[in-house]
């Protein structure tokens, strides 16, 4: 399994005693074995790969075993920071702060977990992207008990569309019920019908939604466990599966992947921010937790 390589990867930099520093393939990573909990960072996107806690038996976050692990090239799986468009509200894809490689600039471990920050600044390379000072600072708060992702930004005057891209496991979609959506929403591909009640979600086909209402906290209801995702500042909650057709044409991604992973991202897209270097930063986060039932 490509987690566990990761974990196991020859240590390249021993950064703190439960925080080192590998490289697998192209890129470098943070790997995280505390005794609260084990998790993965790449420093290209500050993209969170992994957070398990210790005692817990099940995978909260998914990654794709086709992955490329390539410089400059998407990682599918884990938690994507789109920044500063979502999608195809610019260019690229899903935005440049993903591509890119941030900085550790903060390290602190405590009894109960760990506690991360990482930084993106302009530079010759952002320059290609958006011509204007920027500041992105990704705070990772990981226990035993929950994993808390908080972005803030800043720039020099933009309007910025964004969301925390994430990727969870699930034991069968068809097993799942996704509650605490809110009502409103709007289609990105017209499909046929999914069962649904008000606020709630089972996935039988593909599913490409923008929530534009959500409830403060998301759960992912599984056989037995739940995952409760509690959103800061979200306007927007995206809901993706890309279902079997779709995931057929997905290159770094399994024929059948779709069937243990689904898309609930935290995000500001109906609702853009504008990014200002003299307000304060803007902040878009959530906490995860896992629930065994």
């Amino acid at each position: 399994m490509l987690i566990e390589q990761i974990l196991n990867s020859p240590i390249k930099q021993q950064i703190s005693s439960a925080l080192s520093l590998v490289t697998f393939g192209e890129l470098s990573l943070l790997v995280v074995k505390h005794k609260a909990c084990e998790a993965i960072i790449s420093l290209q996107g500050a993209q969170l790969l992994h957070w398990q806690p210790t005692q817990a038996n099940t995978r909260v976050i998914w990654l794709s075993e086709k992955t490329l692990f390539t410089k400059h090239n998407p990682i599918r799986g884990g938690v994507p920071i789109c920044w500063p468009n979502f999608a195809d509200f610019g260019e690229p894809f899903h935005g440049f702060a993903r591509l890119l490689d941030w900085k550790l600039i903060e390290t602190k471990e405590e009894d109960d977990g760990v506690r991360l920050k990482l930084q993106l600044t302009n530079s010759d390379e952002t320059n290609h992207y958006i011509g204007q000072s920027f500041s992105l600072e990704l705070t990772l708060e990981l226990s035993s008990d929950s994993c808390g992702l908080q972005l803030q930004m800043q720039a020099e005057n933009l309007m910025v569309t964004s969301a925390l891209h994430s990727y969870f496991n699930v034991s069968n979609i068809s097993n799942i019920l996704i509650t605490g959506l809110g009502v409103d929403y709007q289609e990105r591909f017209i499909t046929g019908k999914i069962p649904q009640k008000e606020g709630q979600l089972t996935i039988n086909e593909m599913v490409d939604r923008i929530y534009t209402s959500p409830d403060p906290m998301t759960i992912i209801n599984d056989i037995h466990h739940s995952i409760h995702i509690n959103h800061l500042n979200a306007s927007d909650l995206v809901v993706w599966n890309p279902w079997h057709k779709k995931c057929q044409l997905i290159h770094d991604m399994d024929a059948d992947g779709y069937k243990t992973m689904v898309c609930v991202e935290t995000a500001r897209i109906t609702e853009p921010v504008q990014c200002l270097m003299n307000q304060p930063p803007i902040t878009l986060g959530f906490i995860i937790e896992l629930i065994t039932t």
